[in-house]
């Protein structure tokens, strides 16, 4: 049959190019050469009638499908299988690329190829694709984007080394409970501008992995120097003030880092151990940052054990509470102690609070506990002052108890039971964020005052301290941290400034303590520049209530250790 002059003539195939469903037909001889292209052709992709004949179809098909096709035509002209249906992409004749869905039937020794355009569905299905992987809030990749693409980088690469980051946002839930999820949200807006904005290209990916987490990979990093330069990085780049609203928030982050495939071949492994390391660097008091290391799994699994035996600990009172002594500056009697919580584990013995305190706090489990030291405190002080030590006391209260309007009532109640008059208990307040113009957290400052306890601001100096702090609590005293008083011997404006704040603090009838003291000449030179009040190793390190008390009993001035 001569197909040019017989086709159109053809009753049977003018059936079966009616019956069709799909508005474009081509039909194609066993060599794979187009022999018929239908009028709709034109209208739709642009080739005008004739101009693909005797063309190969191969020529119009994407590459890489040339070969499936291929077979798949051979075994329908053999009769193996009646028809073929697949989708390829297509070029029409402005050289668009289009997405078509096909369907080629057998007819005598020819093949008809029927096929319409999917592009807009393919573009429709590509957006909704894209949105299950992208992070609506800030709008780059989410946890499942940076799975797919940790997993093809393992596929394609063949354990070609590359680094990943996991960096977390330290207190976000503190500020999503206190301030409102939309402050949180920004916080997390503002993080990743801040990472895009130091990184730019170094960028291999950048996704959001959890609420207060973020996931980077990074190629082309040699060794552990490098991954740890990086790190650094994102933490000077991060930690800082912003301004969100009206709260002026200081933003810190923890970062833990792990090679692949030094630490894991599949992605679950490598995400393991990159967590395991982040779980140490949010320990560290100083550059949380930790690059993972075989080690580091059995320092994860001894952080996640705690973690869950938090409440265990709680009903079994593991918990106890140590007694640093505060002394006069110029004479070196106890004047006060600090109560400082630690746990007593049945496994691993003291365990320090930097391990658990965060915990605490994240869980809510710090409201309960911090009850439990108010009444402790109290009664050891009535204890104390029963056997003739009128000393005072302080205990810590951080910004998730003080939003707690209860503690105030307990505060009372704890020191109508003990007898002890509340000039002699010491509130200090110790804030990871910078969140004092909230209302309630300085109403029940507020309070607190009014019971007549005394207010401490710890930390001074630490930081993002600031002079506002001063203005907003108004506190009795005021604790130098230990990072002013490090380099007192030896730095001329650690000196002087010390000097001037004592001064200031003097002047707004607060009494100074400068804590951190371990040597002679430390001790020296703050009680030279008017700090009333000294802490730390040189007088003793914190110790058990009953080694307290022996101190005590000495009734002299204690002596450096």
């Amino acid at each position: 049959m001569a197909i040019n002059s017989g086709i159109k003539q053809t009753k049977k195939l003018q059936e079966v190019l009616a019956a069709t469903s799909l508005e474009n037909t081509l039909i194609i001889s066993e060599e794979g050469y187009i022999q018929f292209q239908s009028e709709s052709i034109l209208q739709n992709y642009g080739y005008e009638p004739g101009s693909m004949i005797n063309k190969s179809i191969f020529s119009y098909i994407k590459q890489k499908d040339q070969l499936y096709v291929a077979q798949a035509l051979q075994n329908l002209l053999s009769k193996e299988i009646n028809e073929i249906k697949g989708d390829t992409t297509m070029r029409d004749a402005s050289d668009r690329k289009r997405y078509i869905y096909y369907v080629a039937r057998r007819f005598n020794r020819h093949i008809i190829w029927s096929f319409f355009d999917v592009t807009s569905m393919k573009k429709k299905h590509k957006q909704q694709l894209e949105a299950v992987y992208i992070d609506d809030l800030t709008q780059i990749p989410n946890i499942k984007g940076f799975e797919r693409y940790v997993t093809n980088l393992m596929k394609r690469h063949n354990e070609q080394p590359f680094t990943v980051f996991k960096i977390d946002i330290n207190d976000l839930k503190i500020v999503n409970d206190m301030l409102g999820r939309d402050v949180g949200d920004q916080v997390l807006v503002n993080v990743v501008k801040r990472v895009e904005s130091l990184l730019g290209e170094r960028i291999t990916f950048f996704a959001r992995l959890e609420e207060d987490a973020f996931g980077i990979v990074v190629r082309r990093l040699a060794d552990v120097a490098e991954v740890e330069a990086l790190g650094k990085e994102l933490l000077r780049c991060i930690n800082g003030q912003v301004l969100i609203q009206e709260y002026q928030l200081v933003i810190s982050i923890s970062v833990g880092a792990s090679f692949y495939p030094e630490a894991g071949k599949t992605y679950k492994q490598v995400m393991l151990s990159t967590s395991q390391a982040l779980q140490i660097a949010r320990q560290k008091e100083d550059f949380q940052l930790e690059v993972y290391t075989p080690f580091a799994s059995e320092k994860a699994y001894r952080m996640f054990t705690l973690r869950n035996e938090l409440l265990r600990a709680i009903e079994e009172e593991q918990f106890t509470l140590y007694y640093q002594p505060i002394v006069c500056a110029k004479t070196t009697q106890i004047i006060s102690a600090e109560a400082l919580i630690r746990w007593v584990h049945p496994e691993w013995n003291i365990i320090p609070p930097n391990e658990f305190i965060p915990a605490l706090e994240e869980t809510g489990l710090i409201i309960p506990v911090g009850e439990w030291i108010v009444r402790q405190v109290c009664r050891q002080l009535a204890e104390w002052h029963k056997a003739g030590h009128e000393i005072r006391a302080s205990l810590n209260m951080s910004a998730v108890q003080l939003f707690n309007e209860e503690i105030v009532a307990v505060v009372r109640e704890e020191l109508l039971l003990s007898g002890v008059a509340p000039a002699y208990l010491t509130i200090e307040i110790t804030e990871t964020i910078e969140i004092t113009k909230k209302s309630i957290f300085l109403k029940t400052v507020e309070d607190l005052r009014a019971l007549g306890v005394n207010i401490s601001l710890d930390d001074f100096g630490a930081g993002y301290s600031s002079f506002s702090k001063i203005l907003d609590l108004k506190p009795h005293v005021l604790k130098l941290d230990r990072s002013m008083i490090n380099d007192i011997e030896t730095d001329y404006t650690s000196f002087e400034v010390t000097t001037a704040l004592v001064s200031l603090a003097h002047r707004l009838n607060m009494q100074v303590v400068a804590e951190g003291i371990e040597t002679a000449t430390q001790q020296k030179l703050t009680a030279d520049v008017g700090c009333d009040l000294l802490q730390g190793y040189l007088f003793s390190r914190p110790i058990p209530s009953a080694e307290f008390l022996s101190l005590l009993f000495t009734h002299e001035p204690l002596t450096p250790q």
